[in-house]
């Protein structure tokens, strides 16, 4: 978390502050989406007494149609940042 924080510190960090300090145990999550596209986003929850995250990222699967070529919406590196 420390590596994540220095090197993608932005508003980012208050949120994941609020989301560490809150007792609602239902709201352990943020979601990072692009308005103009909402079919890209990330979603993380903290886990084990927020001590860790699991996150998901949008894959693109669904976005093609029947028969066309699934396009990656996540580059390598954008995984790596993740």
């Amino acid at each position: 978390m420390r590596a994540f924080l220095a090197s993608y510190r932005c508003e980012i960090v208050g949120r994941l502050g609020q989301i560490h300090a809150s007792t609602d145990r239902k709201a352990r999550y943020i979601v990072l989406s692009d308005m103009s596209q909402p079919e890209h986003y990330v979603q993380c929850l903290f886990i084990e007494g927020d001590t860790r995250m699991l996150c998901e990222v949008a894959s693109g699967f669904y976005r093609a149609e029947k028969g066309e070529d699934r396009v990656k919406l996540v580059s390598p590196q954008g995984l790596s940042a993740l």
